[in-house]
């Protein structure tokens, strides 16, 4: 930066700077031609070389002085390097191929030795681009193009190419896989490569979420000869050879630990440390016990431990701890049909027993108590969900008022309130719907029928267990009659997807930053034993919002929030579930380890630049 200043000014604003800098350093050369200054700025200091350049001398005075200011920049300290970082899961992997696992403990492994297309802003969970260098989409939404960096190669030197994202892409949509990851595909009609740095990808129809898909991690197309029929059996799905991430593979002891080193080749620059390495648990409370002895350096610990962890760091343990709200809630379900008599929730024109894009409703018999409006809003009136929080998930949870989660900001509706628990309107509502105390059983009949539902949950889940028990107890004491039922998970899944229960406790975990929820809102989800809308809801607006929230041109969060915000003062009204609580994610981490920024959508983003104080 170069200023011009008439000489008085310059000699005034100079002693002026002196003045104004008695509380700075100044020194000045033995020529006066460089005058350094470290002043203050904030809480940091800089320093400045303000430098004489040149005298401009009419009869005998100077009249301007050129001066250049110049920002000295320190030399920075180097960061530590070497030294491994170790974490804790309570559940071992099934696969180190991205194509084939879509499990935490696998994705966590595989998210630090495969990059993607796209990955998550870390704070936001908007996409963003990690092997694409950027993308486009045409007009019409339905092409989207992406270009590819060109400093990515493999570990073992071979460029990283749209061959391999293609070839990747191949592989999920190969049905001998069984890829976990298809149901992202269902929407995409093709896909070609222009050059090593351009593929362009063609929708069937313009589909937001579809871009959930491109964050799978991309596999190496030469390992498997370009032939996706030699992954299924390749010694590669437990220990890759030939990886793009910060680190390289290690050793695999199952049951025990996965350990990773790092990778010199890596785009981003080699991880400071030399190692990272999961070791796996069978006991949360010994993983606890390592974790606060310092023997771990970062993990998520369950509800029940926070307490436990909180404590200890109250005591002067070496630990932080950070929570955050999981893109997800547990919640009441119900069946609004019939469970005697189970139906889709649309007419199969062409007996094919696969729904048709534009299939009609198909109308259904309603369920002979969850069928009542009514009867729904006594139970949300009924509940006190602050107990159910604090003794089902140790106070490790919030309030959700609908179908979409806090996490997902953009999307949430904040002028909705969670229902709250008002036992005289619940019966109220109860009596106005026909449902009277007997005065003998002091339970509740109508038409001579008592007011009798199951409740059915998961065994081994300790928190929904609790929920149930607890829900019980609570509409038990307004006449009520719950049977508690626990059944072995796959039962009760079984038993949701048939349509055969009343009432269950379940649940939307850990799922993308993504708030179309058509999976278990739309009626093509009301299929008999394979959809996921067993609630068999339907109402037309929330319908409609769906499709258009999907289809929004360019798929800006702006764009799109209105549909589901609707959406969301619909599901509030009409009940067909109630969101108990939103848990919260609790990351606990040695304070000896740097550079770590807890979020809740892409932990290990800068996982290269972390490094260990011991």
């Amino acid at each position: 930066m170069v200023r011009y200043l008439p000489l008085v000014v310059f000699l005034i604003g100079l002693s002026l700077f002196a003045a104004a800098c008695q509380q700075d350093s100044i020194q000045t050369s033995s020529d006066n031609e460089v005058i350094i200054v470290t002043r203050m700025v904030g809480d940091n200091s800089e320093t400045v070389e303000i430098v004489v350049t040149q005298l401009v001398v009419q009869e005998n005075i100077v009249t301007q002085v050129v001066v250049e200011e110049r920002l000295v920049t320190p030399t920075p300290t180097p960061l530590p390097t070497g030294g491994e970082i170790i974490t804790a899961s309570l559940a071992d992997i099934r696969s180190l191929n991205p194509v084939l696992s879509n499990d935490g403990a696998s994705k966590m492994v595989i998210q630090q030795l495969f990059l993607s297309l796209l990955t998550l802003d870390p704070f936001s969970g908007a996409i963003t681009p990690q092997l694409a260098q950027d993308w486009g989409v045409s007009a019409d939404g339905l092409t989207y193009t992406f270009t590819l960096r060109p400093d990515v190669t493999w570990s073992d030197g071979t460029p990283l190419t749209a061959g391999d994202v293609a070839f990747t892409f191949a592989a999920i949509t190969t049905p001998a896989l069984n890829s976990p990851h298809l149901v992202n595909f269902t929407n995409i009609n093709s896909w070609q490569v222009e050059d090593d740095h351009t593929l362009t990808v063609r929708l069937n129809a313009p589909d937001c979420p579809t871009l959930y898909a491109f964050t799978t991690g991309i596999v190496p197309a030469h390992v498997y000869d370009n032939n996706p029929g030699n992954i299924s059996r390749s010694g590669e799905n437990l220990a890759p050879t030939v990886v793009s991430g910060p680190f390289l593979f290690a050793n695999y002891l199952p049951g025990q630990s996965i350990r990773l080193i790092a990778n010199p080749t890596y785009y981003l620059g080699a991880p400071l440390v030399s190692g990272w390495q999961l070791n796996i648990y069978s006991n949360a409370v010994q993983m606890v016990n390592d974790l606060l002895a310092g023997q771990i350096d970062y993990t998520t610990v369950d509800a029940e431990f926070v307490a436990r962890v909180e404590s200890a760091m109250a005591r002067g343990a070496g630990v932080q701890i950070n929570k955050w709200f999981v893109n997800g809630f547990t919640y009441l379900a119900f069946n609004l049909a019939n469970p005697n008599q189970p139906q889709n929730g649309w007419v199969d024109e062409n007996e094919s027993g696969v729904f048709t894009p534009g299939a009609p409703v198909q109308p259904q018999e309603p369920h002979p108590v969850l069928g009542d409006l009514a009867v729904r809003q006594a139970i949300a009136a009924a509940l006190n969900y602050d107990e159910l929080i604090a003794q089902a998930a140790y106070g490790q949870g919030g309030r959700v008022a609908a179908d979409i989660s806090p996490a997902i900001g953009w999307a949430y509706n904040d002028d909705l309130i969670p229902y709250t628990q008002d036992v005289t309107q619940a019966a109220a509502l109860l009596r106005a719907a026909g449902w009277v105390v007997d005065s003998e059983t002091g339970t509740r009949v109508k038409n001579g029928a008592p007011l009798a539902l199951t409740l059915t949950v998961n065994a081994g889940n300790e928190a929904r267990e609790r929920l149930a028990r607890l829900i019980a107890a609570q509409l038990e004491s307004l006449g009520f009659i719950i049977r508690v039922e626990i059944l072995p998970f796959e039962e009760a899944v079984l038993k949701l997807r048939r349509q055969t229960y009343d009432m269950a406790i379940t649940g939307w975990l850990d799922t993308n930053p993504e708030p179309d929820n058509s999976s278990f809102l739309s009626y093509r989800e009301d299929t008999v034993g394979v959809g996921f809308n067993f609630a068999s809801y339907y109402n037309e607006a929330v319908e409609n919002n769906l499709a258009r929230g999907r289809a929004v041109p360019g798929c800006a969060a702006a764009d799109r929030a209105t549909f589901y915000q609707q959406n969301q003062e619909l599901i509030y009204e009409d009940i067909p579930f109630i969101p108990l609580y939103a848990p919260l994610v609790n990351i606990v981490w040695n304070r000896g380890l740097q550079n770590l920024h807890p979020n809740g959508w892409n932990l290990l983003y800068n996982v290269h630049q972390w490094y260990v104080e011991r």
